[in-house]
């Protein structure tokens, strides 16, 4: 009873307290004070679209800071710019949690392939809500009918192999997050849910189709067991927007999307700064860009980005 009237108090809040005093706040204080109504989201002068509000810390920055300002703003930012470069552009958004990614790219790019992974059920309902909030339909299956303006959703993890796992929450839905881990560590678990994973070669081959050339992921430390499941498949891949928490992970990735066929490039949110690294390591900030040698363009373009702001 208590932890409802709390979160209705942060909602209450969220609504009354205005946008211009808000964002002065300090942001340890903003992430508590959270929105479950619609919200229009800003994309360019004349493309927007609405999430539902959550308690997840990317929404809550977009919410009080703006797409570009949020704590991946300068991310999004790069990303938006690198995928109207692709004339069919394929999209995979692997660890989707309510689809921001997934939606924006739809938005930015109508006729793009969209094809997402969220096996946590609390993020999948968020998802379905935001697809149905914008117009997107959403399919969990591929048939002969799956439109253009659909988003392909597999409430499935990408793993190295298909199997069930063990799907570990460590924070409250009240504790400002929500989305799960497949980790060992059982230490402060509060619940758990048992998924079944997928492989991304087992997709692509029975349908060559959904082969993807973009990839955003964000799977809290199973990256490298996704990529590992895309086999022979995965040098197709020609950008890749991924997360790396420690440099064992990235010494991982490495072995998958090596130096001789992609470069690196770690990106600061922070300082709007793009750093081209000969290895990759853990995130300065959060997330890289690994793109495919053969992709002049888009490197030139994220090249030309390193300017502090």
């Amino acid at each position: 009873m208590f932890t409802n009237k709390l979160i209705l108090l942060r909602c209450i809040i969220s609504i009354l307290l205005p946008k211009k005093i808000g964002v002065k706040l300090p942001r340890k204080v903003l992430r508590r004070i959270y929105s479950n109504r619609k919200f229009v989201v800003r994309i360019d002068n004349k493309k927007t679209f609405s999430l539902i509000g959550t308690s997840n810390s990317l929404e809550n920055s977009i919410y009080w800071n703006s797409l570009t300002k949020s704590d991946e703003g300068f991310s999004i930012e790069l990303l938006i710019k690198l995928i109207k470069l692709e004339k069919k552009l394929v999209f995979w958004d692997v660890g989707s949690n309510s689809g921001v990614f997934s939606i924006l790219v739809k938005y930015t790019v109508p006729n793009a392939t969209i094809v997402a992974f969220e096996p946590s059920k609390i993020c999948l309902e968020k998802f379905q809500k935001n697809c149905v909030l914008n117009g997107f339909s959403y399919s969990k299956t591929v048939h002969n009918e799956f439109k253009a303006k659909n988003i392909l959703i597999y409430e499935n993890a990408l793993s190295s192999s298909t199997t069930f796992l063990e799907l570990k929450y460590f924070s409250s839905f009240d504790n400002f997050t929500y989305g799960g881990k497949i980790v060992k560590n059982d230490i402060g678990v509060l619940k758990a849910e048992k998924i079944q994973t997928i492989t991304a070669s087992e997709i692509i081959s029975s349908n060559k189709s959904l082969l993807p050339n973009f990839m955003k992921i964000d799977i809290e430390g199973h990256e490298d067991h996704a990529l590992l499941g895309f086999g022979n498949f995965l040098q197709e891949l020609q950008v890749v927007l991924i997360e790396i928490l420690d440099d064992a992970i990235a010494k991982k990735i490495e072995t998958f999307l090596n130096p001789e066929m992609y470069r690196y490039f770690d990106i600061n949110d922070h300082t709007h700064r793009v750093l081209e690294c000969d290895h990759l390591k853990q995130s300065v900030s959060r997330n890289w860009f690994v793109v495919r040698r053969d992709q002049g363009l888009i490197i030139n373009l994220l090249k030309s980005q390193n300017i502090a702001t």
